[in-house]
């Protein structure tokens, strides 16, 4: 009996590890529309309150997941990245793309600045991210988590994984 309950402890523990965390359209969207800092509708501050993507030999081009943070401080304290992609959300479905980089004196930020659309859908199980600009973008979320800075703050983290058309 005592063999039978610890097999079927075991059992329940490792069923249990192997679920996937699923995560909601209105959480994703929540945590977006919760970064738009906007003061004025007749003008966008290009930065504010961003969520940062380290594009290190173009990784945001090149590779098939992506990161997003909504707290530059924490590059800073891993010092792990130079150049970035920004996007700053100032309205409920669209944000700005531009390029930044800190490693270099000055820093600077690209003049050049995307205007993007994006909606968020959900087809059976997953979310998806996709971004209307020049090109049509797909990104299937993956996760959704909270990462504690050594100054005691927080960053959240977007994991993104391009998907094709």
């Amino acid at each position: 009996m005592r063999i039978g309950f610890i097999v079927l402890l075991l059992f329940v523990s490792f069923q249990s590890l192997g679920q996937n965390l699923r995560f909601t359209k209105n959480q994703l969207s929540n945590l977006l529309k919760s970064s738009i800092n906007q003061s004025s509708k007749k003008s966008i501050s290009v930065g504010s309150r961003a969520w940062i993507i380290c594009n290190t030999d173009s990784a945001y081009y090149k590779a098939d997941t992506i990161k997003l943070y909504d707290n530059i401080n924490y590059f800073y304290q891993r010092n792990s990245c130079c150049s970035f992609i920004e996007w700053t959300f100032y309205k409920r479905n669209a944000f700005l793309q531009n390029k930044a980089q800190i490693c270099r004196e000055p820093s600077s930020m690209s003049a050049l600045t995307e205007y993007c659309e994006f909606k968020i859908a959900k087809k059976k199980d997953n979310v998806y991210l996709i971004v209307i600009d020049k090109h049509l973008k797909k990104f299937e979320l993956v996760s959704i988590s909270q990462l504690k800075l050594t100054n005691n703050g927080v960053v959240n983290e977007i994991t993104l994984k391009k998907v094709s058309y």
